[in-house]
């Protein structure tokens, strides 16, 4: 995983709100998160597709995107505190 990958996780795990159908969403749109990150939606969105498709992050089906962290995404978070 790389650090852009790590810092897009450590966002969605630190901005996570309450329960939303039993599991934690992150309310930051792709915009929002690249404001954060200093890089363009663009670079955010495809992130996203290969934190995604690692399944590292879950997408909460709707209109509008929002995203949780997976157990194993969970688990990077983890080894790389531990490091």
């Amino acid at each position: 995983i790389s650090r852009p990958e790590a810092q897009v996780l450590r966002l969605i795990d630190t901005n996570t709100l309450g329960p939303t159908f039993n599991q934690n969403f992150c309310p930051l749109s792709q915009e929002e998160m690249g404001e954060y990150l200093g890089c363009p939606r663009r670079e955010v969105s495809r992130m996203i597709v290969s934190l995604t498709n690692a399944g590292y992050i879950q997408p909460r089906a709707g209109k509008v995107r929002r995203y949780a962290l997976t157990p194993r995404g969970k688990g990077v978070l983890t080894r790389i505190d531990n490091q």
